[in-house]
């Protein structure tokens, strides 16, 4: 059987480099004329424009990754930290958001949430779930202790150079690189977030530990335990400033990672709390997590002396 077709073959050429610039207009007419075309070649056509546009996909990806690392070697910090950030999504294996690092839960079925948290909840739960409030409410928390990839990163390699932005000169580069690490849910990436344990800046170190956390690695609980000191000792002064409530989130996002434990539900950030009246309240929320979770730390059984 015969079939008319009018192969779109100005789009097709153009994009795997078959159109000269100056033919342009002569050939397009000639490939868009009715052309008489059996099922088999129609299908082969299909077949080969497919691969056509996945290879020039894959090149104009390639050449923004070689812009990337290109940039990494930029004198500019601001041009380096966007080279990070760059490759942070091209290298991603999960999503998470906010001080929780916490996957969203209203992005997903009740059946893809059962599945990506695994044995965390039950069966029965997550079908019961009708509401994305629901779902966020009653899965959302127990999230956060999902280790593993969620999903194949656009660009496979780029740990590597992702860890040697880990070094670099800019402190705030150097945490954002090792947040691109941990989302790239490497073995390797873990070493690196170790290594960064011995970082001459605190907030390296720190956001080091908690990021390890994630792994359920406790390499870092000393530095965490640092800056729950340093967080208590500080909050009279630091409590209006405004990362001060994202590092306690974080710190008590990560104690609870490490420990399966939580003294009671996290507040969320006061400066986001549209109600100025609640700030307060909050704020002595945060003060009694740490307390609690400074005393827990502090516990040593009773030994009974002979």
């Amino acid at each position: 059987m015969k079939h008319s077709f009018y192969w779109p073959g100005v789009i097709l050429s153009a994009r795997c480099g078959g159109l000269s610039n100056t033919n342009t207009a002569r050939q397009s007419r000639l490939l868009c004329k009715e052309v008489k075309l059996d099922g088999v070649t129609i299908a082969l056509i299909v077949v080969m424009s497919i691969c056509c546009l996945a290879s020039a996909g894959e090149t104009n990806q390639s050449g923004e990754v070689q812009q990337y690392l290109s940039m990494l070697n930029d004198p500019k910090s601001d041009v380096r930290r966007e080279a990070i950030s760059g490759l942070r999504k091209l290298s991603a294996r999960i999503h998470r958001m906010g001080e929780s690092r916490m996957v969203r839960p209203s992005d997903f079925s009740p059946e893809e949430a059962e599945k990506l948290v695994g044995r965390q909840i039950g069966t029965g739960d997550a079908k019961s779930m009708k509401t994305t409030a629901e779902r966020d409410a009653r899965i959302g928390r127990r999230m956060p202790l999902a280790g593993g990839p969620d999903f194949a990163p656009k660009v496979e390699g780029l740990v590597p150079h992702l860890i040697k932005a880990a070094s670099d000169d800019e402190e705030s580069n150097r945490i954002l690189a090792l947040y691109a690490l941990a989302d790239t849910r490497d073995p390797l990436a873990q070493v690196e977030l170790r290594n960064r344990l011995q970082d001459p800046g605190e907030r390296v170190r720190f956001e080091a530990a908690c990021l390890l956390a994630e792994f359920r690695d406790v390499s870092g609980l000393s530095e965490l335990k640092a800056a729950l000191q340093r967080l208590q000792t500080n909050a009279q002064d630091e409590w209006r400033a405004p990362l001060y409530y994202t590092h306690v989130g974080r710190l008590l996002y990560s104690f609870e990672r490490i420990t399966g434990k939580s003294m009671s539900e996290i507040p969320p950030d006061p400066h986001l709390v549209s109600d100025s009246r609640k700030w307060p309240q909050i704020r002595e929320r945060y003060v009694s997590l740490l307390r609690d979770w400074a005393a827990w730390w502090a516990w040593q059984p009773d030994v009974k002396k002979d």
